[in-house]
């Protein structure tokens, strides 16, 4: 990420539906609303929120994710958004990816906004995170693939994942201003 003064302006919505070229970074000129933040997850593609304080960035993605490249560690927070799928009740997507636990920054908020609300999560300890690594391909796409859940959730509590989904009937601009502000 550059600059601040580097990335200029843009209007989120109409800047997400463009048509996608390639990976693209605005600075947004209001702090995400919880409108938009539901919205984002109708979208096909992924969509990062970064907010390097007082300033929060847009990051058009694709639906091949939002790439670590663009989401700073030493930010303050980090959101992606995470589309909800056709059959979302075999593919939860408000539970972390394996990736997202690796991706993780140890000193940023983390979370992705889902059909369910907003989760939070954090990295998982460097040792397990190298193991993890290795095999997060493979776990991910046929060991915990649909229809795997139970197994995959026994797995994250087995190398201690951590997370909370904030369901969205749960969550207004206040809580989500605390949220997205350090104040838990």
């Amino acid at each position: 990420m550059r600059k601040e003064t580097e990335h200029p302006f843009v209007e989120p919505r109409s800047f997400l539906e463009r048509p996608y070229e390639k990976i693209e970074i605005g600075r947004m000129p209001i702090p995400p609303e919880i409108g938009f933040l539901r919205w984002l997850t109708t979208r096909v593609d992924e969509t990062g929120l970064v907010l390097i304080k007082p300033a929060w960035y847009i990051i058009k993605a694709s639906d091949r994710g939002v790439p670590t490249w663009t989401m700073p560690h030493y930010a303050d927070v980090l959101v992606h958004s995470h589309p909800q799928e056709e059959d979302e009740k075999q593919n939860d997507s408000s539970v972390p990816s394996l990736r997202d636990f690796i991706n993780s920054s140890p000193t940023a908020k983390n979370f992705i906004v889902s059909y369910r609300g907003i989760t939070q999560y954090g990295p998982i300890e460097e040792e397990v995170a190298r193991y993890v690594r290795d095999v997060v391909i493979f776990q991910e796409h046929y060991r915990f693939g649909r229809g795997k859940e139970r197994e995959y959730l026994k797995y994250l509590d087995e190398i201690n994942a951590e997370f909370i989904v904030h369901r969205w009937e749960d969550i207004n601009e206040t809580k989500l201003n605390k949220l997205f502000d350090n104040k838990i």
